[in-house]
C-alpha cells in the first residue's frame, strides 16, 4: 500500500470523529491500535475531533437557517433526494463491522509487535 493511500485511511478510519467514537467502543483491533499511539498523538486526534464537531454544529445551524428561510421548501427537497440512501450512521455501522476494516487494523497491531 502507497503511504499516501495508508495516510487516507487513518484520515478516514480515525481524523472521522463520528467514525472513531463507535469504532473505538465496538472495534477491539481499533481500540488496541489507538490506544497504542503516544499520548500526544492520541490529544492531537481528540482535538482535531472536538474541531470537526464544532464545525459541523456551525454547517447544521447554517442548514437550519436556509431551511427555515424557504419556508421548508429546501428541507422537503433534500429528504426526497436522500430517502433511499443509507443514514451516515449506517454506512460507519457497516464500514466498521467489515473484515475489511477489522483486518486493517489487526495488520497495523501485528506490525507493531
Amino acid at each position: 500500500m502507497a503511504s499516501s493511500d495508508f495516510e487516507k485511511l487513518l484520515e478516514l478510519y480515525i481524523g472521522n470523529p463520528d467514525v472513531f467514537d463507535y469504532a473505538y467502543v465496538n472495534c477491539p483491533e481499533y481500540k488496541k491500535f489507538f490506544d497504542s499511539l503516544s499520548v500526544d498523538i492520541q490529544n492531537k486526534f481528540r482535538r482535531a475531533h472536538a474541531a470537526l464537531r464544532v464545525s459541523n454544529g456551525a454547517y447544521k445551524f447554517q442548514e437550519g437557517i436556509f431551511h427555515v428561510a424557504t419556508f421548508g421548501l429546501s428541507y422537503g427537497a433534500k429528504k426526497l433526494f436522500n430517502r433511499n440512501k443509507k443514514s451516515k450512521k449506517e454506512l460507519i455501522v457497516e464500514m466498521v463491522e467489515s473484515e475489511e476494516f477489522i483486518g486493517f487494523f489487526k495488520a497495523l497491531n501485528n506490525k507493531g509487535e
